[in-house]
């Protein structure tokens, strides 16, 4: 009989034990799960799912191909020849989506949004130099940002006249951050009412808009409430009025006019101001 020193080594099978390997791969690092991919089919799907995480960053690589990226570093698997099954299951699995501002609307990337879960929160970099006609399903939540060098949407936004399609979402949660440049009001730039990416971010799917500012000139601009009432202005002409929308505005630094602002968001929105909360950062500190 021959002794166990003549014999394979034994080997974990992730067919068997795949909470086990799963947990092992959980904390590879990146160069460590490609290399996993390579060992067997059943090896590769547990790695693709430690390589996605919860978070798939979108961004624009060479020659404008889409690229898609997890916590850890680029998926290979979103590569255009790779099988389609496989991105769409990472995309139903994720909980959070960055789309940042350089990506360009193509038909392959809103097939992919579509996949999305209910449960999952995107995060769009508004973008004035690039197609917006994003399609997006019932999620969780969706935050409408940029980079804090410009504002939201930047003084010289183009982004109207590059559209070729409606953007459109389900989102139950809206988030706009309004990061405005020092001395600027948006409603005295050219882009004011002409952002599309803003015009249609609310609809009768939303139920809580929050309006973010973080910096104190972004919200002290007169009639600030029925300024952003007229930003979404898709609303104003197919919607009209949600009567369960609630409002949360969000101000850097003390004010003293929360009550009343709170009064003519309620009415510009055709709303009870009981719906509205208005917070400083300074309150919740």
């Amino acid at each position: 009989m021959r002794g166990l020193s003549s014999q394979a080594a034994p080997s974990l099978d992730p067919r068997f034990f795949p909470h086990i390997t799963e947990s092992i791969l959980f904390f590879a690092d990146y160069a460590s799960l490609l290399s996993a991919r390579g060992v067997c089919v059943s090896m590769c799907t547990l790695a693709d799912k430690a390589l996605s995480g919860d978070t798939i960053i979108l961004k624009t690589g060479l020659r404008g191909r889409l690229l898609c990226e997890g916590p850890l570093g680029n998926l290979p698997f979103f590569h255009p020849r790779s099988k389609r099954a496989l991105q769409l299951k990472a995309m139903a699995s994720t909980q959070r989506v960055v789309i940042t501002k350089t990506v360009s609307v193509t038909e392959r990337l809103n097939s992919l949004l579509k996949a999305l879960p209910a449960t999952c929160h995107v995060r769009i970099e508004h973008g004035e130099v690039r197609d917006q006609g994003f399609c997006l399903p019932e999620i969780a939540s969706l935050t409408i940002t940029s980079l804090p060098v410009s504002s939201i949407p930047s003084d010289n936004c183009n982004c109207s006249r590059l559209w070729s399609r409606d953007w459109r979402h389900k989102a139950k949660q809206v988030l706009v951050e309004c990061l405005a440049q020092k001395g600027t009001y948006y409603w005295d730039t050219p882009a004011f009412g002409r952002c599309q990416l803003i015009a249609r971010a609310l609809n009768a799917h939303v139920q809580l808009l929050e309006l973010h500012s973080y910096e104190a000139h972004g919200f002290v601009a007169d009639a600030l409430s029925s300024r952003w009432r007229a930003s979404f202005s898709h609303y104003d002409r197919v919607h009209h009025r949600n009567p369960g929308l609630a409002i949360v505005v969000r101000l850097k630094g003390p004010h003293n006019g929360g009550n009343s602002i709170a009064d003519d968001f309620a009415r510009s929105f055709e709303i009870d101001s009981s719906q509205v909360r208005v917070y400083s950062t300074q309150e919740q500190q």
